[in-house]
């Protein structure tokens, strides 16, 4: 059987300054309940499975129940409030100016060959609703991993 991985998140994108501290972009997460993994520490099925889609810097934040969040978030204007904290978390970073090419990537269920994969593009002050792609209750969209890139 092939190695596969589910219910995490990542964020990817490239540094216009080198000497910016990526452990204080993304301390934030932890406050939320994410665990915070670097690209040297990520799997590298997941590194892998998403090489097409992958920046400079590649961040995983571990929260195995966020994906469920997604379940229970049935309208736009009323997302969970941890989704709310994590949008209002990848926003923040995603205005910085030394930041492009910034994705966020929510997976459900990856495995080469088995799972699908979808890309939006959304602008930054649409990072909302971009994540609600991601939601059993937006039937526009059905798949196992969203790509969001942020334009």
């Amino acid at each position: 059987m092939k190695e596969n991985f589910d219910c995490t998140q990542f964020i990817t994108f490239n540094l216009e300054e080198i000497d910016t501290n990526i452990h204080e972009l993304v301390t934030s997460f932890n406050n939320i309940g994410f665990k915070i993994i670097y690209k040297n520490q990520i799997r590298e099925v997941k590194k892998e499975y998403f090489k097409d889609y992958i920046q400079d810097e590649f961040i995983e934040f571990k929260c195995d129940n966020f994906i469920g969040e997604f379940e229970d978030w049935e309208s736009l204007e009323h997302p969970t409030e941890k989704i709310l904290k994590f949008a209002n978390a990848v926003e923040n970073i995603a205005r910085r100016s030394e930041i492009n090419n910034f994705r966020i990537i929510l997976t459900s269920f990856a495995q080469e060959g088995y799972s699908s994969n979808e890309t939006i593009k959304v602008k930054v002050d649409n990072i909302q609703e971009g994540l609600f792609s991601m939601s059993k209750h937006y039937y526009d969209v059905w798949t196992d991993n969203l790509i969001i890139e942020i334009i």
